[in-house]
């Protein structure tokens, strides 16, 4: 009988819409979402299979506003931009959070997460969309007519690393998006926090090459419905990243902070997001078809208390990663819109999920008990005091996350020491152990396989001068711990993601000389000790020869 009622109820849904579509009542946007007015979404909302907050809409009244940080520079932007380009836009309110039951009610910062995960998908759809099936420089395996197989349009940064069109759309996208929630008019920001965003494009390449800023206007949509915009709100939504200086990663002087002297005054709360907007850009430039991994990563940082310096929320968003085994999956056949594609959503005490990359149907008939997040966890990685049984796998059978380029990041070939040291105890041949203990792709995608038991281990040793940027770690590390993970440097300190300002540097200056020394990410317990001991027997070995 139930599905006879819920057909009955969609028929009703569906003469309705088509009654607001001949009043225009409502309007297709750039995400081919509909937007209805608040009444409509409202009564929609009332009917019993349809999820909380599952009909996207926007308030007439609601507005834009770039960072109060940045009064002049933006100062055009913080007054209402007019309910045209509200419209248009899939700007999110305060108010106006897609709640598809994905992840439970009692979801520690539910709100926070909601917001940064409908933003990170809105993106990722667009990362798609951009990248091509193949690498653009195999030209043997373009498809004929296929557009996403031509060339993609890159620059390059100071130190030469490339930067794609998806950079600089993603970050724009997810910028305007957690602005438009946290700093713009339309928050009344009553939780009591200031919000500052380290990211890491800036628009200065689009400044200098119109076609290249048409190009992104033309994926993303930010201000083309305002009148006598040329780009300036897209680029403005870059460069709210920008809250640091690009040589050292020091906070510019007006983030900073100082306590106040006076006991009558308190000082605001604050916190901090941080976004890689394509993190493994060569994985990206690979291709879909060959497989590449990239993701997007964000992570909200506190500077409270006993979370001071921790990320307490992590959305990492991997377009082209299968939900299942990745070892089985077949990139040239497989429909990209079946099974790939997922999202991993953490925060601190609430656990990880994995959730698909595209969202549930608007009219779900989940109740608003369930969800349909799938809690993920790392690898066993001790034994069981019960009965003293072992975990499904031994450490020295544990599977390595390692770049597809071998000795990229890692030029001294210490990811390959140490695990020639955990696996010494193997049984299986050289051969073997390289087939069945190596999983290789690119980006913090390898976080994801961790947390979700696809592999153990993940080694980062970049050259001695290099510092980490907090973009590259602090997703990827909440999603591992809360998985049941571990995430250290490679002699076990705990990582700080504010006392460098974007670089990620230790609290204490005398920890290291100043900075880490490697990034370690395993399923953490005996797993964890066994490659911090390992990494210091081939430091040892290496520094006596």
């Amino acid at each position: 009988k139930m599905p006879k009622i819920q057909y009955s109820y969609h028929n009703i849904v569906v003469i309705m819409i088509q009654l607001f579509l001949s009043t225009n009542s409502f309007m297709i946007n750039r995400s081919s979402r509909l937007i209805l007015h608040s009444s409509t979404a409202t009564a929609l909302r009332s009917f019993p299979w349809v999820g909380v907050g599952a009909i996207p809409f926007h308030s007439s009244s609601s507005s834009s506003a770039i960072s109060q940080h940045h009064p002049q520079k933006h100062s055009r932007l913080f007054s209402s931009t007019g309910t045209t380009r509200d419209v248009n836009t899939d700007d999110i309110s305060k108010n106006d959070i897609l709640d598809f039951n994905e992840l439970p009610a009692d979801f520690p910062y539910r709100r926070e997460a909601l917001i940064a995960l409908k933003a990170s998908r809105r993106a990722s759809l667009v990362a798609r969309q951009i990248q091509p099936h193949f690498n653009p420089a195999d030209a043997d395996k373009k498809e004929s007519g296929d557009e996403s197989s031509s060339s993609i349009t890159t620059v390059s940064k100071a130190d030469l690393s490339p930067v794609t069109v998806g950079d600089f759309s993603v970050q724009a996208m997810i910028l305007h998006d957690l602005n438009q929630s946290f700093t713009g008019e339309s928050n009344s920001n009553d939780d009591g926090f200031e919000y500052i965003y380290i990211a890491e494009e800036s628009s200065k390449a689009l400044k200098e090459d119109e076609n290249l800023l048409k190009l992104i206007l033309g994926y993303t949509g930010i201000g083309k419905d305002m009148d006598g915009d040329n780009g300036e709100l897209l680029m403005d939504c870059i460069d709210l990243g920008q809250s640091y200086n690009t040589k050292d990663g020091s906070l510019l002087s007006s983030f900073i902070t100082t306590s106040s002297t006076s006991q009558n005054t308190k000082t605001k709360r604050r916190r901090r997001w941080c976004l890689d907007p394509i993190d493994g850009t060569k994985g990206f430039l690979r291709g879909k078809k060959n497989g590449g991994q990239y993701c997007i990563a964000l992570a909200m940082i506190s500077e409270e208390d006993e979370d001071e310096g921790n990320p307490i929320l992590g959305v990492l968003s991997c377009p082209n990663l299968p939900l299942g085994d990745i070892e089985q999956y077949d990139y040239t056949s497989q429909d990209e819109n079946d099974e790939r594609g997922c999202i991993f959503v953490a925060t601190k005490g609430g656990g990880c999920y994995q959730l698909p990359l595209k969202e549930p149907l608007s009219f779900s008939s989940l109740s608003s008990s369930s969800y349909t997040g799938k809690r993920v966890y790392v690898t066993p990685n001790k034994k069981i005091d019960n009965n003293n049984e072992e975990s499904g796998r031994k450490i020295s059978q544990a599977r390595f996350c390692l770049g597809v380029e071998k000795g990229f990041g890692d030029p001294l070939g210490q990811s390959d020491a140490i695990r020639n040291i955990l696996s010494s105890s193997s049984e299986n041949t050289q051969e073997e152990e390289e087939e069945e203990n190596i999983v290789r792709l690119d980006s913090q995608a390898k976080h994801g396989l961790i947390a979700r038991g696809d592999a153990e281990i993940y080694l980062r040793f970049p050259k001695s001068t290099y510092v980490e940027w907090i973009w590259d770690v602090a997703c990827g590390k909440i999603i591992i711990e809360e998985a049941g993970g571990k995430v250290t440097d490679a002699l076990g300190n705990e990582l700080n993601f504010i006392a460098g300002g974007a670089k990620l540097l230790p609290a204490n200056s005398s920890t290291n000389n100043g900075r880490y020394e490697g990034i370690v990410g395993t399923n953490g317990g005996d797993f964890h000790k066994a490659v911090l001991d390992a990494y210091l027997t081939q430091k040892m070995e290496r520094e006596s020869e």
